[in-house]
Formats: structure tokens, sequence, C-alpha cells
């Protein structure tokens, strides 16, 4: 579970508040698939196949919103989450789920250098 909410006041833009909800949506959300796989110094990285997302009614992402998101499934470098979310009042705001590739990060040896 975790609390978020957008720094500063934004307008009352219900279109506004719903992209900036989708977008911090998929920050962390299918990083809790690795969750039973945690291995100290572990690098990951990810790429999302699928995101949807149910708006159930509005909301205001710059107030404190609860986004709860379990993982039924990770295995073979794919990871499933499904996520809620629920304004202060309790209210179910959104339904959220995502299917995702998940890889072990690896560094080239000699990484190219930028060209700029």
């Amino acid at each position: 579970m975790y609390w978020f909410r957008a720094r500063g006041k934004l307008s009352d833009d219900a279109a506004l508040h719903r992209c900036v909800v989708a977008y911090a949506s998929d920050l962390i959300f299918l990083n809790v698939s690795l969750n039973p796989h945690r291995e100290k110094g572990l690098k990951t990285r990810s790429l999302s196949l699928d995101h949807s997302i149910w708006f159930h009614r509005d909301c205001r992402a710059d107030d404190w919103l609860l986004y709860v998101i379990e993982s039924p499934s990770a295995h073979g470098g794919r990871g499933f989450c499904y996520g809620r979310m629920f304004n202060r009042k309790g209210e179910l705001v959104a339904s959220l789920t995502q299917e995702g590739l998940i890889r072990k990060a690896t560094s080239p040896v000699n990484p190219p250098k930028s060209k700029l």
C-alpha cells in the first residue's frame, strides 16, 4: 500500500487529475510483482506490456490517494499486478491492471560514450 499525491495545487480540470493519476500509477506498479523474488543488490528493468485503468469516480490527484497493489503472478520474466485507488473517504476511485516483462539489469562492460 502506498499513499501519494501530486505536489502543489492543481486546477479543477478533471481530465488533468486523471492524467496525473494514470502517470503516477505506472511508477511502481510492476515492482510489487518482484517482492517474492527480492535479493540484496538486485537491479531490474521492466517494460509494460499493457496497463489498464478504470475510473469509477472523479478524484483529485493533489489530495491523498491510497494505492493498494497486489501481484498474484510473477513467473518466467513476466509480472502481473492489479490495484485499487481510494480517496481519503475510502471510496474506490480507480481499478488498475498491468502486465510487464521484468529482467535483471545488466550493464555493458564498455558502455557507449555520449555524443552530447
